[in-house]
């Protein structure tokens, strides 16, 4: 038997769940990183295959076991963070502010001693099987007994943050983006990939803590 403790907390369905210490079978242990849904499609990165110009080769050509990278885009800039896995947890980032001309490709590396907590937050968020969310089917709507009518209301978000998530798996990659997650899940409570789109950003900024 091998008895540990995860020290986690995530968002499930509306409520907040915390692991507790618990006795695993070491056949479980042994089986490796729990990862939930992967879906895979090469395609997502379109025809240049995901080249950038801020210091990174395309996650096609990575060579780590898993490597996520995670990139907000905002009015001021972007900042991209990379959680990637060899024979332990490693994050790095980098930041580029639009007035300044010029992009950081210096990465910078970040200390943080709950990357598997974190990781382990990703996969139950989903994190390698959530779709872009212009595929998202979502509606809010009314039904009033009294008059037989159905309404709807929607909700349009003209500026605010942008993400991209590309990710690289054993043989399997993909890259997908949403944007302004938490307005959404406040908006649509009914839809779950918001709230795992807005948990995922809550860790990635929480990786980045120094």
């Amino acid at each position: 038997m091998i008895k540990f403790i995860l020290s986690l907390s995530f968002m499930l369905s509306g409520s907040t769940i915390f692991a507790q210490e618990e006795e695993v079978e070491s056949s479980d242990y042994d089986r490796g990183f729990f990862v939930g849904n992967v879906i895979s499609d090469t395609s997502s990165f379109g025809k240049e295959g995901g080249v950038y110009d801020y210091g990174l080769a395309s996650v096609l050509e990575s060579t780590y076991k898993i490597e996520i990278r995670f990139t907000s885009h905002c009015f001021r800039g972007f900042q991209s963070t990379v959680l990637y896995y060899d024979t332990k947890w490693n994050v790095k980032t980098c930041q580029y502010q639009y007035q300044s001309g010029e992009k950081d490709k210096n990465w910078i590396s970040v200390q943080n001693d709950h990357l598997d907590s974190l990781f382990a937050v990703l996969a139950v968020n989903d994190i390698f099987g959530l779709p872009n969310d212009n595929n998202l089917s979502f509606g809010k709507n009314y039904f009033n007994p009294e008059t037989g009518n159905l309404s709807g209301e929607g909700i349009g978000v003209g500026c605010g943050s942008y993400y991209i998530i590309e990710f690289k798996i054993a043989d399997q990659y993909r890259r997908y983006d949403f944007s302004n997650p938490e307005v959404f899940a406040e908006f649509y409570p009914n839809v779950q990939e918001f709230r795992n789109y807005s948990e995922i950003v809550r860790v990635f900024t929480e990786l980045v803590k120094r």
